[in-house]
């Protein structure tokens, strides 16, 4: 971080974000730190708030019933789905793509060496939200619509779900040149 002073003004300049190419030209560089957008399902949320309702009178029955295993057993389930799926966070870093929904356990990753290309698309609602296989990819996502495609140098097709479809693409496009960039490079002996 660069900070200038001109005029009782402070300018600060984050010169992380900004590189030459060889040829002098300003262009964009993977940030060192990571970069990291966590998405909260409105839809998700409500669908769980109708469901939560549903299940407490469930639950109240059935304790009246002295069932009392089932009635754990049902609100178990119920916050296991909401821990597991409340949010989808992408998160990049210098070497990879990684993405989780909620707490971490269905999580996956991607080598940022290993991405050809990426392209902004807009799903039909009918996607919803989840892990599925969709025709000729996998989708990751908590809501619909927005989504990012990447297709992987070994052939396979996933889909990223994201409220900021622009700046993921951006990001990766950014690091598939700068892989581009090592590669072209000549060693020297």
């Amino acid at each position: 971080m660069l900070v200038f002073g001109y005029m009782d003004r402070k300018i600060e300049v984050d010169v992380r974000s900004i590189v030459c190419d060889h040829q002098g030209n300003l262009k964009e560089k993977l940030m060192e730190s990571e970069n990291r957008n966590t998405q909260l399902g409105t839809l998700l949320f409500v669908v769980y708030l109708v469901t939560g309702v549903l299940i407490v009178v469930v639950a109240l029955k059935i304790i009246v019933e002295s069932r009392w295993e089932s009635a754990d057993l049902m609100i178990c389930i119920y916050l296991l789905g909401i821990a597991l799926f409340y949010s989808f966070t992408i998160e990049i870093s210098k070497e990879k793509l990684k993405f989780w929904f909620g707490v971490g356990v269905v999580r996956k990753s991607y080598l940022l060496s290993g991405i050809q290309s990426a392209r902004e698309v807009i799903n039909p609602w009918y996607y919803f939200w989840g892990v599925k296989s969709i025709p000729g990819r996998w989708f990751y996502a908590i809501a619909p619509k927005e989504a990012v495609e990447m297709v992987l140098k070994n052939g396979k097709v996933v889909q990223r779900g994201t409220n900021q479809s622009k700046r993921l693409k951006k990001t990766i496009d950014i690091a598939i040149q700068q892989d581009s960039d090592k590669t072209l490079k000549p060693r020297s002996t």
